[in-house]
């Protein structure tokens, strides 16, 4: 385990990004529509500009012409995705998860609340799920791939939310284990990073909201939770 007064001492590595600090996380996904909807386009600019002159040409159609084919429905299934992402956006706002641990300490618990502006009955189930995640960048020449491995998962079902003003709250109270890796950034292209997950589904457009969230050893490491705090978990 890491020196854990050596860490405290020095800048705590969950101080170096303002969301945590603050205590409030906005959704990952919050500009990801826009995004898309961007790349989407684009792509369907290029792909049925050159789809249209290929198939434009005279002549016999060979097996390159049907090839050519997969590059406009690759752009209309990301303008499906974008709009699809954008309808999320409007319906519910932008989640935010409130931290009430921070950091969530290993062997202790991550605690809060999902703030959910708007758009999401009270009475919905939700499934929340916590994953520690080892994540590696690699790049070759111009092509980069990111690939992320599941290292710890947890998975619980809440019968409904807390109203909240217009919008309602999801309280989150997740155990964590002692012998479980903690967050690092230190390289940007190979690093374990946790993600909290919130899902719901709702006709219509289904609710999903992902927020990266600080869970570190610390010196709260070495009390772990009694048996009767684990069962108020439960």
């Amino acid at each position: 385990m890491p020196d854990v007064t050596q860490q405290e001492n020095a800048v705590a590595p969950w101080q170096q990004r303002k969301d945590w600090v603050s205590g409030r996380i906005e959704d990952e996904g919050r500009g990801s529509g826009l995004a898309l909807l961007i790349f989407a386009l684009l792509w369907n600019g290029i792909s049925w500009t050159i789809t249209l002159a290929i198939w434009g040409e005279g002549g016999e159609h060979g097996p390159a012409h049907y090839f050519i084919l997969l590059f406009p429905v690759i752009g209309l299934l990301a303008l499906v995705s974008a709009i699809y992402a954008l309808v999320r956006r409007g319906r519910y706002g932008v989640p935010v998860f409130e931290l009430v641990t921070l950091p969530a300490p290993l062997g202790r618990a991550l605690g809060g609340h999902v703030r959910i502006p708007r758009g999401l009955p009270v009475a919905s189930q939700i499934e929340i799920g916590l994953k520690a995640i080892h994540r590696t960048v690699t790049r070759t020449g111009k092509n980069t791939s990111t690939r992320e491995a599941v290292l710890w998962e947890t998975r619980r079902v809440l019968p409904g939310t807390v109203g909240d003003g217009p919008g309602v709250s999801v309280p989150i109270a997740i155990p964590i284990p002692r012998e479980a890796p903690e967050t690092s950034a230190a390289n940007a292209n190979d690093r374990i990073l946790w993600r909290l997950e919130i899902r719901s589904a709702v006709p219509g457009v289904d609710f999903l909201a992902r927020f990266e969230v600080p869970v570190f050893y610390t010196s709260e490491s070495e009390t772990p939770l009694t048996p009767e705090q684990l069962a108020r978990f439960g």
